[in-house]
């Protein structure tokens, strides 16, 4: 049957034809977000909704099948699953919170596999509110409400470092910040994925892999940037140290056009003097914020128990008045993001935060000022990436630094380093054959030396590959972007379903204006139908590419993220399917 073809925006406006052809596509499979989804995770958690997501994994709004306790269920991605060092740090998520028996911490209810996919999860409590990251991205707080946020988050994190726990971690996306029945702001740590405890071994097992620095480089301390075994409660310190800069200055105190170029500062530079950026702000407030970013950890309060002490004393010289803080504008959006994983140049997304809808006014924050533009010193540094866990050497440092460098063993002649550049999200790395795990722009991966065949899989499927040299103590990239993608697919009992029952897979582009795309789902015997959505939300569907397949040719419009659903002309249909996405 030969059907017309379509463009429908969603709001019902006049369908139009598109028309065109060059894509070098990012991609991502997720789950669809439909209202019918019965699929019950871990055999009694109902999907209600997604809330968030990221490379790591899913956050999920969902329901007990018993209990009917809503959660927030956190879904690692099954491929990410299967990496230990990733599990590991997912499952230390749960066992944090419960050591540290907090009110102020998130609260973790539930966790275990999924045996229809083998992805792990977590069921977590539910927070209405928002982050102190969208809430500074509005403004500067009020004085009196930055000593209330932080003195709440500085009580949870005593909590924690009394208990030997590190967070690791620290900043404003993992502060959660809920209204309380008296109107005041309530503050809820997130995310332990990636702390540390007492309970490491000598080779701190338990949060490194091979040393590999773990962390948000714009909040990472010195420490934990060069040596990631050698981190204690001090470098939380220096990440509270650097949200309330933060909070302040509407600028976060190093920052750079890369991770790798943040913790060249984090480590060589000096911060811009706060005094300067936030002229208002009290002198013992700005006094104690430059202690936490002393570049060694002995010169900071102890941990967050002796900066609670005094940031309560620096309180009670400013007086308990409720007048403005300084005005802060929102942080500048670079191009990479705050992401929690490998030092390296880009890393997977952030870990979602559990949040839910929530009716209460958020925390009333002073309105922006106008961005200003961070200087750091250290303009013109020449900078080189080298192993062994990540350590920055800095040309031109003398003997001091070379010492550091051949004492650490970074250089090596048995093995060398190869960087990923890519287009393709959510796929794996292989590298002879043998998974390496997520494949994420920018990832940096130790091999041996000789030649390697290099793939990028998404599905089992190969999207990209390549050839690489490594050579011996060097730092090679290698490009394993796609053009041309062939994704199999299957649709069927077990998918998510549209409202009108048909079975859908979906998937995520990310394109530039001006790209000339073409887009297919071969059924191979099935009626396949497809829809795009556009990054303003309009939707455009087709069913007639070639006989029972769907597919057609565009002009990217607009940049942004295009979502593409794979699914059936009728409902009910299942079967296996093909989709293609290539330059034109």
């Amino acid at each position: 049957m030969t059907k017309r073809f379509t463009t429908r925006p969603e709001d019902g406006g006049h369908g139009q034809r598109l028309q065109g052809g060059s894509a070098a596509p990012i991609l991502s499979r997720t789950p669809i977000r439909m209202k019918d989804s019965s699929r019950l995770i871990g055999g009694r958690y109902q999907i209600l909704r997604e809330i968030a997501a990221g490379g790591m994994g899913t956050v999920y709004e969902a329901k007990h099948n018993l209990s009917q306790k809503t959660v927030a269920l956190k879904v690692l991605h099954p491929h990410v699953a299967r990496d230990d060092a990733s599990r590991q740090r997912f499952l230390r998520e749960v066992s944090a919170p419960a050591q540290i028996g907090h009110p102020g911490i998130c609260d973790v209810y539930d966790a275990g596999f999924d045996t229809q996919d083998g992805s792990i999860f977590i069921a977590m409590e539910l927070l209405e509110g928002e982050t102190l990251r969208s809430a500074l991205e509005r403004g500067s707080p009020r004085l009196d409400q930055l000593y209330d946020i932080f003195d709440q988050l500085l009580d949870s994190l005593a909590a924690a470092h009394a208990k030997g726990i590190v967070h690791r971690d620290l900043k404003p996306e993992n502060v959660f910040l809920t209204t309380k029945r008296d109107g005041s702001v309530g503050v809820k740590l997130v995310d332990f994925g990636i702390v540390t405890d007492g309970d490491a071994d000598d080779e701190g097992r338990n949060v490194t892999q091979a040393g590999t620095a773990m962390g948000t480089p714009r909040y990472m301390s010195p420490e934990q940037a060069t040596n990631a075994r050698d981190v204690n409660a001090a470098s939380d310190v220096w990440a509270v140290g650097v949200m309330l800069y933060e909070a302040l200055a509407g600028e976060v105190p190093f920052d750079g056009p890369s991770p790798t170029v943040v913790v060249v500062h984090v480590i060589t530079s000096s911060h811009r003097p706060l005094q300067g950026l936030a002229p208002t702000a009290p002198p013992a407030l700005v006094a104690l914020v430059d202690r936490c970013l002393s570049k060694k950890p002995e010169d900071r309060p102890a941990d967050a128990g002796a900066l609670r002490a005094e940031l309560r004393r620096a309180r009670a010289q400013t007086g308990t008045g409720a007048g403005i803080a300084p005005r802060a504008a929102p942080p500048r959006t670079r191009e990479f993001s705050n992401t929690t994983g490998p030092m390296t140049p880009a890393a997977t997304a952030p870990s979602p935060v559990p949040a839910g809808p929530t009716g209460a006014t958020p925390p009333s924050f002073a309105a922006s000022a106008s961005s200003k533009e961070p200087t750091h010193g250290g303009g013109g540094l020449k900078w080189i990436l080298l192993g062994g866990g990540g350590l920055l050497a800095i040309l031109g440092l003398g003997a001091l630094t070379l010492g550091v460098l051949f004492a650490t063993g970074a250089f090596s002649d048995s093995t060398g380093q190869v960087r990923i550049q890519s287009n393709v999200v959510s796929g794996e790395i292989f590298v002879d054959g043998a998974s390496r795990g997520p494949l994420t722009m920018g990832r940096i991966l130790e091999l041996p030396v000789g030649p390697r065949q290099m793939e990028a899989r998404i599905a089992g499927a190969v999207v990209a590959q390549a050839a690489v040299e490594v050579l011996g103590g060097e730092l090679v990239d290698v490009d394993l972007s796609s053009v041309n993608q062939r994704i199999p697919g299957l649709l069927g009992p077990g998918d998510d379903r549209t409202e009108d029952g048909k079975y859908v897979d979906r998937y995520q582009f990310v394109w530039r204006a001006g790209q000339n795309v073409h887009i297919e789902v071969v059924g191979n015997g099935l009626d396949t139908y497809l829809y795009v959505r556009f990054p303003d939300g309009s939707m455009h569907e087709n069913d007639d590419a070639d006989g029972l397949d769907a597919g057609f040719d565009f002009t990217v419009p607009s940049p942004g993220t295009y979502e593409i659903m794979a699914s059936t002309y009728s409902p009910g249909e299942s079967g296996p399917y093909e989709l293609v996405v290539r330059a034109l």
